[in-house]
């Protein structure tokens, strides 16, 4: 038996995070703050990991269940999130059902149920699978333990096969030529903002000074002109948060193989290929 719960209030919603947005800091960083959130288990569906990137969605399967997280939001954030989800083609939101825990200390009352919103893809999206990334399995991790999810989910989602890790000694680098320029830091921000006037895209990461040398205008390169912000690394932790190295505020805070993952998975990225080392920065790093 379960007691039925409606959403009374149009302004909030109840938003069943399956993904990386089960996290704490993942939602904090996107500018999400929960009025409320509770480990739950969604009704009717099952959870699935799409090509190409593995990235989680919930697909209709009656029947079937799986555990997550609800968030109560406000309206605003919702649509907030809406436009974050609408970067991956075919995103849609679907109405569903969920229960919520039932209270251990009072084993007779009933568990409740909960109508959600829950994403998925649309119903004529491929559904390939694909291995979800060690990084992304981790933040799922890490937001289930903290909201206290079924420990038995937590321990299918440590089964996964995942796409691992690059390890170290196989990062790519950026190749710095002899004899270039090696910047100050207010050196730095002048050429970068008098190149950017031009079009360009200067930054430095991991001690070295690059610009972006491919097609114009891209979207990943015209979010990190309108950042500011002169070191990449900043920019990348808070918008790609992995619980291996944290989210660290300072430049100062990154250790060396921090600052080497986010070069390798720079240069990893297909769709901004080009990049050309000007010169080189002093970067202190905390290790």
């Amino acid at each position: 038996m379960s007691a039925q719960q409606t959403n009374s209030d149009d302004s909030v919603c109840w938003y069943f995070a399956i993904g990386s947005m089960m996290n704490k800091t993942s939602l904090k960083l996107r500018g999400i703050h929960p009025i409320e959130s509770k480990p739950a288990e969604l009704i009717d569906y099952e959870l699935f990991f799409f090509y190409p990137n593995g990235m989680a969605e919930a697909v209709p399967k009656k029947g079937s269940t799986f555990h997550g997280v609800v968030h109560k939001i406000s309206e605003d954030e919702m649509l907030k999130l809406d436009k974050l989800e609408s970067t991956q083609m075919g995103i849609v939101r679907k109405p569903a059902k969920a229960i919520l825990y039932s209270n251990e200390e009072k084993e007779e009352l009933p568990a409740e149920s909960l109508d959600v919103t829950v994403y998925c893809r649309g119903d004529s999206m491929s559904r390939e699978i694909a291995k979800p990334p060690a990084r992304y399995v981790e933040i799922m991790i890490e937001g289930a333990i903290s909201h206290g999810v079924d420990d038995a989910f937590i321990a299918f989602l440590r089964s996964l096969e995942v796409q691992p890790r690059t390890c170290p000694e196989d990062y790519l680098r950026i190749q710095v030529p002899k004899g270039v320029q090696h910047y100050s830091l207010s050196e730095l921000e002048q050429i970068k903002n008098s190149l950017e006037k031009e079009n360009h895209l200067i930054i430095a990461i991991n001690g070295k000074v690059i610009r972006y040398t491919g097609s114009m205008p891209n979207s990943f390169v015209t979010y990190y002109r309108q950042s500011k912000s002169l070191h990449i690394e900043s920019i990348w932790a808070a918008v790609k948060y992995d619980p291996m190295f944290g989210c660290p505020a300072e430049i100062e805070n990154f250790s060396r193989r921090h600052s080497a993952d986010i070069e390798d998975q720079l240069l990893r990225r297909k769709d901004v290929e080009g990049w050309e080392c000007i010169g080189t920065i002093n970067q202190r790093y905390i290790d």
